[in-house]
């Protein structure tokens, strides 16, 4: 009895061990992971165009690299951030962006006080969309 329940168990462990590595490899196409090779090739690349920046505490382009092909510069972005405050004024009392009437304000005559409370509620309000290359608003929950 004892012989039989080992050798059972021994047939099961053996069957998955050989289901595994085929269940392992999908056929529905889609891509293989990255090897170790290419991470390492990809990581060094990286490191050669990048400088870790311990004021902003994120990497940063090393000057003279130009960003890929389809990747927006910081100052791209930060112009489509800056085109929307000078657009809109953040209404703190209702917590949400008011259309501004008339011309566009400068937004270089606001105090840093200023600056930094409509960035700091922007930044909760909107996300930067990769696949719409733009800003989108975050729906509130």
């Amino acid at each position: 009895m004892r012989k039989m329940g080992r050798s059972v168990i021994t047939a099961a462990i053996c069957s998955l061990g050989l289901i595994g590595p085929l269940a392992a490899q999908s056929s529905d196409g889609q891509a293989a992971p990255k090897t170790r090779a290419e991470v390492r090739i990809e990581q060094k690349e990286f490191v050669r165009t990048h400088v870790w920046d311990e004021a902003a505490g994120n990497w940063v382009l090393k000057p003279g690299f130009r960003p890929p092909e389809g990747v927006k510069s910081r100052e791209e972005i930060r112009a489509a951030r800056d085109s929307f405050m000078k657009g809109n004024r953040w209404n703190e009392e209702m917590s949400r962006w008011e259309p501004i009437s008339g011309p566009p304000r400068d937004i270089s005559r606001l105090t840093r006080a200023e600056v930094r409370r409509e960035t700091a509620a922007f930044l909760k309000t909107h996300r930067w969309d990769y696949e719409k290359d733009a800003y989108v608003e975050v729906k509130p929950r």
